[in-house]
């Protein structure tokens, strides 16, 4: 499973994804803020980290950097399903042939 780890004090990101490490594999960086990891069993208990599966709350994205909260935002819409194949057609667009 993927999660998304959140470290709050960026002095403390390298000794915190290097505990993450041990028990999990690190997928994608952003340092110092954020980190995508897959675990392996269960979540390292490190302080000063938060990590989630999902929707990341809004007082935890407004502490963060601006891109980090584009990497976030990244990671969100990846998670999302794709679309069917097909979707519309050019007619269901409103589109009119020539």
């Amino acid at each position: 499973m993927d999660v998304l780890v959140v470290v709050e004090d960026p002095a403390g990101y390298r000794a915190a994804i290097e505990a993450w490490r041990r028990t999990a594999s690190v997928v994608e960086e952003f340092a110092p803020w954020v980190a995508v990891c897959r675990l392996d069993g269960a979540a390292p208990d490190v302080p000063g980290v938060r990590w989630y599966t999902g929707a990341v709350p809004q007082d935890v994205l407004l502490r963060l950097e601006p891109p980090a909260r584009v990497f976030i935002a990244a990671w969100r819409d990846r998670q999302r399903p794709d679309a069917p194949p097909g979707g519309p057609t050019w007619a269901e667009r409103g589109y009119v042939e020539p």
